[in-house]
């Protein structure tokens, strides 16, 4: 992920967010990646929705905001 990740974990450190709820969000988006075998910058919102309602058993949907906002 290396760009996108470095700009997700700088803007959630902008935001103060704590460094387990930063490593937790990241998880999440490489998970995504994996899922999809693609970067998470080249999904959809529909496949970001499907993926966090697939894990929401872990709490991907509670999630769903975070990986929606790591695209923009």
């Amino acid at each position: 992920m290396g760009e996108l990740r470095d700009r997700m974990v700088r803007d959630m450190d902008l935001r103060n967010f704590s460094p387990r709820t930063v490593e937790s969000y990241v998880d999440q988006v490489r998970g995504l990646a994996k899922y999809y075998r693609r970067p998470p910058d080249q999904l959809s919102n529909d496949e970001i929705q499907r993926y966090c309602c697939t894990s929401a058993r872990s709490g991907g949907c509670r999630r769903a905001h975070a990986i929606s906002s790591a695209r923009r």
